[in-house]
């Protein structure tokens, strides 16, 4: 690996959940891949038993280190991580030397089903929670959600991907610090965002107090990484007045595991009900919709975080198309929204606006006779095959998946964008006569 990628043995590890692999790869399984990591900084401190890895070389390097020097400062002061009791997977709070909140660590192997979490969620399923979205593989995503949040415009936490060892972790779904035997330090792949103070629970105030940016600036980040998971309690609320009373409150999004699907899923925006989303975009708001470029955020992401599924990135690719062409249109926050979202009808989900434009394009491509590549239940190409007679139809069966994007091959892909920006015209005029009538 040397040789082949130029990255000098000692400046990189290859890891795979919480196990650094050495000589051995029996541990592998193959629902996942092994991460070989670029380490752009080490910090450590062994008479506290921990060590952290600052992995890929992001612009807010020297902050994220600045951050890991002072949860480490933390522990030599006796300011052990705390352990975060809401929600299904593992997710620990850790300190600074004066006692406070400054960072949440989520460790990979400590998502919902996957092998060390420590609620009771343990399994062997391939997707998680959320379809589309393997377990294990939520940390980066909340990642690559920080990356793409350009001049922190919608006010994503500095988010980073660690390599920690330390004595104070689930394994096995027993936390090593409960354990009367010697604790043993053990080494996790997590996520590690900022922690920020924040105030109240506005769900006992009502949406009334959201400013209208904040909701627009979430809402396009939402629509650009395809949320699956945006509700009222992934949102921290700062006050933006200086008195005492409950004024207009600023949005701080957090929790970005189930972004980026690797098919174009069902989103949950819960914002596309606000009225807020429903007042026109602001020109800053054009303006920056406008300079998205996904071609060059994907080469981003790819080099950032190469362990990113190529699936991941054209269901970006598409969403930030759909929304940049919206915008142009004169669409709305909600319209776009309700045109990602699904319909109820007769208990039975039903295509949204935008599937149902996808499966269209689809459909062109295949009367043109381009073929498709057949992939497994990993999604890798199985050789020799092609689907090329498959039509719309089949993809609807069982209900579990309207919308693939990785059964193309490049030149499938390519002819398929351009036919997908055929559609879109039609299909937002139609939404604005809907819409009037």
């Amino acid at each position: 690996m040397q040789v082949a990628l130029n990255v000098p043995a000692e400046e990189s590890s290859l890891t795979f959940g919480d196990l650094e692999l050495k000589n051995d790869l029996s541990a592998v399984r193959n629902y996942s891949l092994p991460l070989l990591i670029k380490n752009f900084m080490r910090i450590s401190s062994s008479s506290e038993r921990i060590s952290v890895v600052i992995i890929g070389n992001t612009n807010q390097a020297y902050k994220t280190k600045q951050l890991v020097k002072d949860i480490i400062k933390g522990i030599k002061r006796g300011a052990s991580p705390i352990p975060i009791h809401g929600g299904c997977g593992g997710v620990y709070s850790f300190r600074n030397s004066r006692g406070e909140n400054i960072a949440i660590v989520k460790p990979t192997d400590e998502e919902p089903y996957a092998s060390n979490n420590p609620k009771g969620f343990v399994g062997q399923s391939v997707v998680s929670v959320k379809r589309s979205v393997r377990v294990g593989e939520t940390g980066y995503r909340e990642v690559a959600a920080y990356l793409l949040d350009y001049n922190h415009f919608a006010n994503v936490p500095l988010t980073a991907l660690l390599n920690i060892s330390f004595s104070f972790f689930s394994v096995n779904g027993e936390m090593t610090s409960n354990r009367t035997a010697e604790m043993k330090q053990v080494s996790k792949l997590a996520s590690f965002q900022q922690f920020i103070p924040h105030g109240f629970d506005a769900s006992d105030y009502g949406t009334k107090i959201f400013t209208v940016a904040s909701v627009h600036r979430i809402g396009i980040l939402d629509i650009r990484i395809l949320n699956m998971d945006r509700h009222a309690g992934n949102f921290l609320f700062q006050k933006l007045d200086g008195d005492g009373g409950f004024g207009l409150v600023d949005l701080i999004p957090i929790d970005h595991g189930f972004c980026l699907p690797e098919n174009l899923e069902h989103p949950k925006f819960e914002w596309v009900y606000w009225p807020q989303a429903s007042v026109p975009f602001s020109e800053d708001e054009l303006e920056y919709i406008k300079n998205l470029d996904p071609i060059k955020d994907s080469k981003m992401l790819r080099k950032e975080l190469p362990m990113i599924r190529e699936a991941c990135l054209r269901v970006m690719v598409l969403c930030t198309n759909f929304l940049k062409e919206a915008a142009v249109f004169g669409l709305s926050l909600a319209d776009i929204g309700e045109m990602m979202s699904r319909k109820l009808k007769s208990r039975e989900e039903e295509p949204s606006e935008l599937q149902l434009i996808c499966i269209e394009a689809r459909k062109m491509i295949a009367e043109k006779d381009v073929f498709f590549q057949e992939v497994d239940a990993e999604g890798n190409h199985l050789a020799g095959s092609s689907s090329g007679n498959m039509r719309p139809n089949e993809q609807l069966a069982g209900g579990t998946c309207f919308v693939k994007v990785m059964d193309m091959n490049e030149e499938g892909w390519e002819l398929f964008l351009e036919k997908f920006q055929e559609l879109l015209y039609p299909a937002f005029t139609n939404r604005k006569s809907s819409g009037n009538a």
